[in-house]
């Protein structure tokens, strides 16, 4: 993903903000509320995901803000239900020494 706007991106530089910007503070929020119901977890995450990446990326990619190179958005959808898997996963192996 490499960012558009003027004089904020580098167009050489990748942007991972979208990645650990507001997805991952909405993944926090929806592991939060679901945690213990994983399948409602990864309902919930699918349906925030597939929003941001058909609607929202299409809006993104016609206002000029960014745009996707090396990926479809098939790929990227699966890119963020792996990190919110991971993200699940950790927290879960975290919790349980916690509780021993």
């Amino acid at each position: 993903m490499v960012g558009n706007l003027p004089h904020t991106f580098s167009p050489d530089k990748r942007d991972d903000t979208v990645c650990i910007g507001p997805f991952f503070t909405g993944s926090i929020f929806i592991l939060k509320y679901t945690y213990g119901r994983l399948p409602q977890f990864l309902f919930l995450n699918l349906v925030v995901d597939a929003f941001f990446v058909y609607p929202f990326y299409l809006w993104f990619k016609k206002l000029g803000i960014w745009t996707l190179l090396r990926m479809n958005q098939l790929q990227l959808l699966l890119v963020f239900l792996t990190k919110s898997l991971l993200m699940y996963g950790f927290h879960h192996v975290f919790i349980a020494k916690r509780e021993r």
